[in-house]
């Protein structure tokens, strides 16, 4: 419990701070299309986990969680290996 309340902290945090980051170093032209493009990620990333859940899911099967939490791997990958 401790490390989910820790995680919710960080998460929240970030969802303050990216913008706001964001908005202070970014020209002034450009400062709304950036925070705009940022709060469209997040829900276009919520909108692919909800859509590869819908497909990922039968309705005889037990063991569909694991796939769902497991596919979230692939875009962790991709840019773990894409930074270096």
């Amino acid at each position: 419990m401790a490390f989910r309340f820790v995680g919710g902290l960080c998460i929240g945090a970030s969802s303050v701070v990216s913008p706001l980051y964001i908005s202070e170093i970014a020209p002034a032209a450009k400062r709304g299309l950036l925070v705009a493009l940022f709060q469209f990620n997040i829900v276009f990333g919520i909108l692919v986990a909800y859509v590869s859940n819908y497909l990922l899911q039968r309705p005889d099967s037990q063991n569909d969680w694991r796939w769902m939490l497991g596919i979230v791997a692939i875009p962790s990958l991709i840019l773990r290996f894409s930074l270096c």
